[in-house]
């Protein structure tokens, strides 16, 4: 059978070793990410890290410096529009949570009393109870909402500056792992083409 990497020695006659390797080349880690992209895409000579975590990382210091000059009344306000905020989001998130639970109690009574026509079904039966309970545990639950807290100006001044420490920190580490990746990535690609002959 023809795949996407042997298809061009269908579709060509002068396909060299080293067209081909490259372009089987796509399928290991070091192109993995181009797996999505046409198959006649040329790999790049030197892969380059993706401005995310830098450009993210940028945007975490300027919040912590936003933050720390705050008044305390400027503090005490956004506290107080963010608490409202979480509020009505929290509200939300319950009523939804509600409603749900009730759709998918309704559903469960259902599968519950209903008879499989065979032995057979009785795996399918199984199955959609465990899906609903499944689901109402981890869709219909308020666990993962706590309900908000009003903060101080203070507090909330804290709690933005230790977000954007974590912001900080968190970017800092990954675009590091981005830069080692690219570089090991680069050097993959390059031993492979040194390794493969001209023609």
């Amino acid at each position: 059978m023809v795949t996407g990497y042997t298809a061009i020695l269908e579709e060509k006659t002068d396909v060299t070793f080293r067209e081909f390797a490259l372009r089987c080349a796509r399928a290991f880690g070091a192109c993995i990410e181009m797996q999505d992209h046409s198959l006649d895409t040329k790999i790049p000579d030197e892969f380059v890290p993706s401005p995310y975590h830098k450009e993210s990382l940028e945007k975490a210091l300027t919040e912590l410096e936003n933050v720390r000059l705050l008044t305390n009344e400027e503090a005490e306000r956004k506290a107080a529009r963010d608490y409202r905020i979480q509020i009505i989001m929290y509200e939300q998130a319950r009523k939804k949570c509600e409603e749900s639970h009730g759709k998918y109690e309704s559903m469960l009574q259902q599968v519950r009393s209903w008879n499989p026509p065979t032995a057979n079904h009785k795996g399918l039966k199984k199955f959609m109870i465990e899906q609903l309970e499944e689901t109402i545990k981890f869709d219909c639950s308020m666990d993962c909402y706590p309900k908000p807290e009003k903060l101080s100006g203070v507090a909330y001044r804290r709690q933005l500056i230790n977000s954007a420490k974590r912001n900080i920190a968190y970017h800092v580490e990954q675009q590091k792992k981005e830069e080692k990746s690219a570089k090991e990535r680069t050097t993959w690609i390059q031993a492979l083409r040194d390794s493969l002959p001209e023609a």
